[in-house]
């Protein structure tokens, strides 16, 4: 579980479009996952995982800290995230 801040540059212009400002978005983050090892030779060994990431920004920031806006229905991202790796160990355990 987790705060996530999103800093974006020059994101909200005026109503006259003279100049831009940055926002920062807000929100809660999560990631649950799990992961399996197999050693194949003392030093080499296969690893895998997935996690699942979930991230939900709720307020944005308009123009960094003036006002803040609240998002109804949020700004969601989410997805899976899938890893295999092949490592080789200097030394053995």
């Amino acid at each position: 579980m987790g705060f996530k801040r999103l800093y974006v540059a020059d994101a909200a212009a005026d109503l006259l479009y003279e100049r831009t400002d940055d926002d920062v978005y807000r929100g809660i983050s999560w990631d649950a996952g799990l992961g399996a090892s197999l050693s194949v030779t003392p030093r080499l060994l296969l690893d895998f995982s997935a996690v699942r990431c979930s991230t939900s920004f709720n307020t944005i920031a308009v123009g960094g800290e003036n006002s803040t806006i609240t998002i109804s229905d949020g700004l969601n991202g989410s997805g899976w995230s899938v890893r295999g790796e092949l490592m080789w160990r200097a030394t053995r355990w």
